[in-house]
């Protein structure tokens, strides 16, 4: 399967979205003390909520013990937040800028 695979199933499996494009944005050295990993970054473009069958087809909350909610913020809200260490692991925090700096 290729990252870009794995970033649809994820957001599909995580968020319970479909979005229309992935665009990849960088891939990244992380834990390197810890023997280390890759974090792919992919930025999902357009997203909607998916239908009830896809979510079924893969399971979707038939397990899921997260407790999850949707927080919709203006680009200014979302670097307020940053600035204020809202955001708590370094990972999210590399996700999260890196989405902020696509210009398209």
């Amino acid at each position: 399967k290729t990252g870009e695979h794995c970033a649809h199933r994820e957001l599909l499996e995580e968020a319970g979205l479909v979005a229309e494009e992935m665009k990849f944005m960088g891939k990244y050295r992380v834990q390197v003390n810890r023997g280390g990993g890759i974090l792919h970054i992919y930025l999902a473009k357009n997203c909607v909520k998916a239908s009830a069958e896809a979510l079924q087809k893969i399971g979707k909350f038939e397990n899921d013990y997260e407790d999850q909610s949707e927080v919709r913020l203006t680009r200014k809200e979302l670097v307020t937040q940053i600035k204020a260490h809202k955001i708590g692991e370094a990972q999210w925090l590399a996700c999260v800028l890196m989405g902020l700096l696509d210009d398209e």
